[in-house]
């Protein structure tokens, strides 16, 4: 992985990339309250700047949250000042007692830090699940693979101050994805370019699925987060445990 959300790119991800948290966030949190839980420590993994925990202090919740890109953790200190916010792996970070525990915006898919091989994965579920109280709640959402359809194109978007173009490849092979993302930002009166490429790991929902249940989840997969549909080839698990 070359950068990741350094500075510029985690500005524009904030500023025009929102619409997961803004249209899954509070289908997240009926989720949850339908279980009875409406307050507690949440922890939010894979944080980004801060758009869900806000939404999840303001529901009444205790947030720790990580991310491993430091520029993302300084936006969410200002995005959520009341959660707390730690500058970390979510495959590292020692998870505290907890009532809600959420990945969400294909956190677990990316390679950050060392590859999401299938040990890591397997212990950090263990460990959300010695971490949740019961009845604790895990929800998350990755990109699944699909072996008739790779993803590939280029595309991009831009606003006031700022124009990013992203071009995609999947290794069918590999298990992965490649972004190659080209990122130019408004600063002191003119346009400031990065370049960042993403290593994304991809996942069997079916292998994610058994995983969990091995842990003592009950889970359920879903192509949405309540009424609203996430994009091609991403899955939503909704997991709980017994009380």
């Amino acid at each position: 992985m070359t950068g990741f959300y350094d500075e510029d790119l985690a500005y524009i991800h904030h500023t025009g990339f929102t619409d997961l948290i803004d249209g899954a966030g509070p289908e997240v949190l009926r989720w949850i309250h339908s279980f009875g839980i409406d307050g507690g420590r949440l922890l939010d993994l894979g944080c980004g700047s801060g758009t869900f925990a806000r939404l999840a202090t303001e529901a009444g919740f205790e947030v720790l949250g990580a991310d491993l890109s430091p520029a993302m953790i300084e936006l969410a200190r200002e995005v959520a000042p009341q959660a707390e916010f730690r500058c970390q792996s979510l495959f590292d970070l020692a998870l505290p007692r907890a009532r809600v525990v959420t990945m969400l915006g294909e956190g677990l898919n990316y390679c950050a830090g060392g590859e999401p091989d299938d040990r890591r994965v397997d212990e950090l579920f263990a460990r959300i699940h010695a971490a949740l109280e019961p009845g604790g709640l895990l929800a998350f959402d990755v990109i699944v693979a699909d072996d008739r359809e790779p993803m590939h194109g280029t595309n991009g978007r831009a606003g006031v101050d700022w124009a990013v173009i992203s071009a995609i490849s999947e290794d069918l092979d590999a298990g992965h994805l490649i972004r190659t993302i080209t990122a130019f930002r408004e600063v002191d009166d003119h346009y400031r370019r990065s370049d960042e490429v993403h290593v994304v790991r991809v996942f069997e929902a079916s292998a994610l699925a058994m995983l969990l249940k091995a842990h003592g989840f009950e889970v359920e997969v879903s192509p949405c987060y309540g009424i609203y549909p996430l994009l091609p080839r991403r899955r939503a698990f909704l997991a709980h445990m017994e009380s």
